[in-house]
């Protein structure tokens, strides 16, 4: 389901305030720690503990690149591995990332904000994982 104008002025609106805190939210690392088995898309990385440059670097990027989704940019692999995302993975991104948001967040991640970027992610997911097919 789309998104309204509204709806992602509220995305943005809570995205003002996470990359203030890219650093610190850890949704990659997260993922990485529930769901061992995605670490297979990071198997060129040499660390891959919750701690590491690399995790946190990259995690970091991922919170600071989402805005550019925000306005329509195209989507350009910097994972290192292409035609081998799957929307399973990228669902398991997403969730690490309303997880932390709320965590990191809580008097800002309200229901509203919680359903505009879930369905963010939900649909970025979707066309990432078709572009990559």
């Amino acid at each position: 389901e789309s998104l309204s104008g509204g709806d992602m002025s509220v995305v943005k609106a809570f995205w003002d305030k996470v990359h203030l805190k890219a650093d610190e939210v850890g949704a990659l690392a997260r993922m990485l720690t529930v769901y061992p088995h995605t670490k297979t898309y990071f198997s060129h990385w040499s660390d891959l503990s919750p701690e590491s440059a690399q995790v946190k670097k990259h995690g970091a990027w991922d919170h600071n690149i989402l805005p550019k989704y925000f306005t329509g940019f195209l989507y350009q692999s910097s994972y290192g591995f292409s035609n081998d995302l799957s929307n399973s993975w990228l669902e398991f991104l997403a969730h690490n990332i309303i997880v932390c948001l709320a965590m990191y967040f809580p008097s800002d991640f309200t229901a509203e904000a919680h359903v505009f970027i879930d369905r963010f992610l939900q649909n970025l997911s979707f066309a990432l994982s078709d572009g990559c097919r």
